[in-house]
């Protein structure tokens, strides 16, 4: 009898999986036509069939029919692999109750699985139970410290109720990544949220590191440092920006206003007839 091999990947099926790498279940399925030997399908069998007819189902955005599905799976081999199937296909049609009904019974049974973890969290924020879902990041951190999307997700929780804890989180990132912009410029505006211009000028100065050539932050920067009482280091930076593009007219409307601040009348007189002209 000839057969040819189906390999499908189903993520932790199994129950009792303690990997958090993805379960490979191969099967043997005869080329259409054969017959095949009549016996009666075991249930985690048939539980298996039901669960790929399923994930079918839901990559082709069919969530109501694969929840179907993954519900006779369920009745036949209860295990942890499908019920975070059901609780991320009833996310998808906003059944939030089930969500995490399902969710929380996949981590009753598998409870250090991060990937069963990571969609709680996500279930949560959804429905906008923000300190639940920062809890269960704070686990997925702790099993997986490289779980590089938890960080971002942690610290955007954070940085309305607990801005200090997201600039930690953020740093921790940074650590972990290196220098990034995304990182970079939330921490900066955190830190001149909570007024503190040295550690967010700081952050900027890192930006510039990426992008030195980017008008938009050295002149951000400038407007730190000249609100941090450092007149001086704001006028270097507009007078970098100046050099390398005399024309930029609010480069020097921001360098007059200084000049203002620091009594320098002719200075500022200078600029702004270089704007009016």
């Amino acid at each position: 009898m000839i057969k040819f091999l189906i390999t499908i990947t189903i993520l932790t099926f199994l129950a009792g999986c303690s990997s958090q790498q993805q379960e490979i279940l191969v099967k043997e399925y005869p080329v259409s036509g054969e017959m095949i030997d009549e016996r009666e399908l075991t249930d985690e069998e048939k539980a298996i069939e039901h669960f790929i007819d399923g994930s079918i189902l839901e990559s082709k955005g069919d969530y109501s029919s694969a929840i179907l599905e993954f519900q006779d799976a369920l009745r036949l081999d209860p295990g942890p692999g499908i019920h975070y199937a059901l609780a991320k296909n009833y996310m998808m049609i906003n059944k939030i109750p089930l969500a995490i009904q399902h969710s929380k019974k996949s981590l009753e049974l598998a409870p250090d699985q991060v990937e069963y973890n990571e969609l709680l969290a996500d279930i949560f924020y959804t429905a906008r139970q923000y300190d639940s879902s920062a809890a269960v990041l704070e686990k997925v951190i702790e099993l997986d410290p490289m779980r590089i999307n938890a960080y971002y997700k942690l610290a955007r929780i954070y940085e309305s109720s607990k801005p200090l804890k997201a600039i930690e989180i953020y740093n921790k990132l940074t650590d972990i990544i290196g220098a990034e912009w995304s990182v970079l410029i939330r921490v900066a505006e955190l830190h001149e949220n909570l007024g503190n211009l040295k550690e967010a000028s700081e952050a900027i100065e890192e930006l510039l590191k990426i992008d030195p050539s980017n008008n938009a932050i050295q002149k951000l920067l400038s407007e730190i440092y000249n609100r941090d009482g450092k007149t001086d280091e704001a006028l270097k930076v507009l007078n970098d920006i100046i050099e390398f593009t005399p024309d930029d007219l609010e480069a020097r409307e921001r360098k007059a206003q200084i000049l203002i601040q620091q009594e320098n009348w002719e200075g500022a007189a200078e600029q702004y007839d270089y704007i009016l002209e």
